[in-house]
């Protein structure tokens, strides 16, 4: 769990804030609650009245990007509601109205916004593709508990190509032509986000002529809970892979100790440290100067951040996974 100074949720009987979260949502809980009672088990196990929600399991130890494709839209707000009906916050975080466009609409309509944020989820990872090979070969042992198992893999030759196809439209719509340049890249610490961003923007790299920074942000981190492929690498080793990006919040705030523990959390635990560390960011974010941000994150947080910390005009509400090399814009209007 992340050692973040700051807000923190508190345990409460009801919900006292950010209804409007809740308004286009809260009508499904009973629905998807009878729906999904008595099926088969998927991305978190079943909600029914024999269930425990504490104990149901992250992944429930399928491949990560097979598990997100078994989910429907529905069993998304219903994961998420279980932990946000259970928490409320003495914190009033930042809150922004977010409208999805592409990048030629960003270009044309920046100054209606006082964000653009362009956001990235990388490439598929290597930890991905050795765990599609531990399962040809037969395996029945879970692919994490191999020797061999890549701790805070970069992506796979797979996961590359999928992030140059960004590369090809940041170049076409992101340049002195356009006036749509990142101002600021911001980076999780994990070593494929990283990779990410250098290929979706290599004009951008540190050092480069254009001289924009670079941030890693402690809080954009994939929590491990348990997973080596989300184990965080010491912030000095990171420095000499990425040189030229900024990992002192990295330093200062994380407990890799803490972080990387094969210690598995509760769901509803997990997804209140994602919550928070969400909403942490949008408030981080609003106080930063620069106008357009690119992020490179990972799935569950770019959902929590794009469809709960978000107030966005998606017809989903913004709540759909990203894929795998998958890019999205962003104009964000912070409340008055």
């Amino acid at each position: 769990m992340m050692t973040m100074n700051g807000p923190s949720r508190t345990i409460v009987p009801l919900v006292a804030r950010h209804c409007r979260r809740f308004q286009s949502t809260c009508s499904v809980i009973s629905s998807v609650s009878t729906q999904y009672s008595g099926a088969n088990p998927g991305y978190f196990g079943v909600p029914s009245s024999a269930s425990n929600i504490s104990s149901l399991d992250y992944r429930a130890g399928n491949d990560f990007s097979t598990a997100v494709s078994m989910r429907t839209n529905m069993w998304d707000q219903h994961e998420h509601l279980l932990a946000l009906l259970n928490v409320a916050s003495v914190h009033q975080p930042a809150t922004a109205v977010a409208h999805e466009m592409d990048l030629i609409e960003a270009a044309n309509k920046k100054q209606s916004y006082d964000k653009i944020l362009i956001l990235v989820r990388h490439g598929e990872g290597q930890h991905d593709k050795f765990e599609r090979q531990w399962a040809s070969e037969g395996n029945v042992m879970p692919a994490e508990m191999s020797k061999d198992y890549p701790h805070d893999p970069l992506m796979s030759p797979r996961g590359v190509g999928q992030v140059l196809n960004l590369s090809r439209r940041t170049a076409l719509f992101c340049n002195a032509e356009t006036n749509l340049i990142p101002e600021l890249v911001v980076v999780s610490p994990l070593r494929r986000s990283t990779q990410a961003a250098l290929l979706t923007f290599p004009d951008l790299s540190p050092g480069s002529i254009k001289n924009v920074p670079w941030v890693c942000h402690a809080s954009l981190v994939e929590h491990a809970n348990g997973y080596p492929s989300d184990f965080v690498s010491p912030p000095e080793e990171l420095e000499a892979i990425f040189p030229g990006i900024d990992y002192s919040m990295l330093r200062n705030n994380v407990d890799l100790g803490i972080e990387n523990s094969t210690e598995k959390e509760p769901m509803t635990k997990n997804k209140t440290d994602l919550l928070n560390r969400t909403d942490g960011f949008l408030d981080w974010l609003r106080n930063r100067p620069e106008q357009v941000v690119f992020v490179s994150s990972h799935a569950t947080w770019l959902q929590s951040f794009c469809g709960f910390t978000l107030q966005n005009e998606r017809a989903d509400g913004g709540r759909e996974m990203f894929k795998n090399g998958e890019m999205r814009v962003l104009g964000v209007n912070f409340d008055r």
